[in-house]
């Protein structure tokens, strides 16, 4: 899997992860995104030289929505990402914007202790009716939930290794919800 599919695939999932403890009977319903944010460190030693990027994704303008049914969920909406990105080589970080509207996704999922695991489509995001981004599969999260609140975070580390290059990317993920 090559690094942008592994973001995406994070990136969205964790959007994706918003369960509740316990019994499944918790999670039956709308939930509504409150905020996102993730953060990514890669430091890339290319021959004896090291290199370290870190982004920061962070959500605005949210009006996404979970629904989970009987062991199936589904997910659609629109919101807002800025992407903070320093490095080494630059003095100043980068910052970009970008608007996702007509997010849709769905598939099915487990819960095993204070963990949710989805399986299915996590993104499918069209910019202008033109497909843009499709990840799929499996991934896991953590969760909290309190009241109506609901938090989800996910870390996970992916190495890659090409010609001469060593990069470990950490990618954490946060994110909360609140029941509709």
């Amino acid at each position: 899997m090559n690094l942008t599919k592994a973001i995406a695939l994070l990136l969205f999932g964790s959007f994706l992860f918003f369960s509740c403890g316990g019994d499944d009977n918790e999670l039956e319903g709308a939930w509504e995104a409150i905020s996102f944010r993730t953060e990514l460190s890669s430091p890339t030693v290319i021959e004896v030289e090291a290199i370290v990027n870190n982004t920061i994704i962070e959500s605005s303008n949210l009006d996404y929505v979970l629904t989970f049914n009987d062991g199936d969920y589904t997910v659609s909406g629109s919101y807002d990402l800025t992407i903070t990105n320093g490095s080494d080589l630059t003095e100043e970080p980068i910052v970009a914007e970008q608007s996702y509207s007509g997010v849709f996704g769905g598939g099915t999922y487990t819960l095993d202790n204070e963990e949710i695991t989805v399986m299915g489509q996590h993104s499918d995001l069209d910019l202008a009716e033109i497909p843009f981004l499709q990840s799929a599969g499996t991934a896991t999260a953590r969760y909290v939930l309190d009241g109506d609140m609901l938090s989800i975070s996910q870390m996970e580390e992916i190495m890659f290794e090409s010609e001469g290059s060593i990069s470990t990317t950490t990618i954490e993920a946060t994110s909360t919800w609140r029941r509709k």
